[in-house]
């Protein structure tokens, strides 16, 4: 997988051009450096089956963060990603 500084290069290769880049470089390497956006997608790339509410309760769970949310909450949240279902499947088809 490409790291999101390879991908910012990529797509905006002039602003790490010249002098310009002698500053944005040093400053998007820092920034993915405090975002840990390397061990993200090092977690997405070990979790491709997984996706949705499953997805976020095993990234907690990696984490040894705890949650509790209440009941109306989780019926909320089925009610919203069974219509989006369907209309992923209706797009789909």
């Amino acid at each position: 997988m490409d790291s999101i500084e390879q991908r910012f290069v990529g797509q905006w290769p002039h602003w790490f051009e010249g002098i310009r880049g002698q500053l944005s470089r040093p400053l998007l390497h820092g920034m993915s450096r405090l975002a840990k956006i390397d061990q993200a997608q090092r977690l997405i790339a070990e979790l491709p089956h997984v996706s949705g509410l499953e997805f976020v309760e095993e990234v907690l769970r990696r984490l040894g963060v705890r949650y509790r949310g209440s009941r109306r909450a989780s019926v909320r949240y089925l009610r919203a990603s069974s219509v989006a279902g369907e209309a992923n499947q209706a797009v789909a088809a």
